[in-house]
């Protein structure tokens, strides 16, 4: 029984998903969800109270397989810091082929929700190890007050990017640009240009799988 309501789950995500990237967000209801899925009405609340909710469980698939997917990626990486910027390129990635794109650059304020509930300890987690291994100099408590800082301002530029994404402008250079515009940790210009191309260069070739595996995962 749990592994049906699973795959009905899983069915209703993958039709509205389809249904989006074929007429845009604002055009589907429940009737066209399940229609697509092959189910019945009333399966579709045995899943999620209504539209909105079923939005906002495709979104959180999005951030949850980028955490997954970059952890596996990434487990060769020796530098905290460049961890965390990597994870942050794939976002740009996988927003920019996701069919709920449009309605997530809509909704700034869930995404911010859902970057605190499923990002922020593993992410703070990494700054404290990136500080214990002198990766970054200085006072600790300062050093992470700063990071605060920076975050909320990287995520605001980031929502700011998503317009950009919509009118199809590449994720590579979206991402150099908008965190170009971050202080990270007073890196100068150049280190910080250099630090960032170096991620696109070493991570691009993997850009189209984060932009699927959601639904491929789910």
């Amino acid at each position: 029984m749990q592994t049906r309501k699973a795959t009905n789950r899983n069915k209703l995500i993958k039709a509205a998903a389809n249904l989006i990237e074929r007429d845009g967000y604002k055009n589907i209801d429940v009737t066209k969800v399940t229609k697509e899925a092959k189910l019945g009405y009333g399966t579709f609340y045995n899943h999620f109270s209504d539209i909105t909710d079923l939005f906002e469980e495709i979104t959180k698939e999005v951030i949850i397989s980028i955490q997954d997917f970059v952890i596996d990626l990434t487990s060769h990486e020796t530098s905290p810091l460049k961890q965390i910027f990597i994870r942050n390129y794939f976002q740009f990635h996988a927003f920019y082929g996701s069919p709920i794109l449009e309605w997530v650059a809509e909704n700034p304020t869930f995404l911010m929700k859902l970057w605190n509930e499923n990002t922020k300890g593993v992410t703070d987690n990494m700054i404290k190890q990136a500080i214990k291994e002198g990766e970054l100099e200085g006072d600790p408590l300062e050093l992470l007050d700063r990071f605060e800082n920076i975050r909320e301002t990287y995520r605001w530029n980031f929502l700011g990017s998503l317009h950009s994404l919509l009118a199809g402008k590449d994720p590579n250079k979206a991402f150099v640009e908008s965190t170009e515009g971050v202080d990270i940790f007073s890196m100068s210009y150049e280190k910080k240009h250099e630090f960032l191309s170096s991620i696109v260069s070493d991570y691009k070739k993997h850009s189209s799988k984060i932009q699927k595996i959601f639904l491929e995962n789910s």
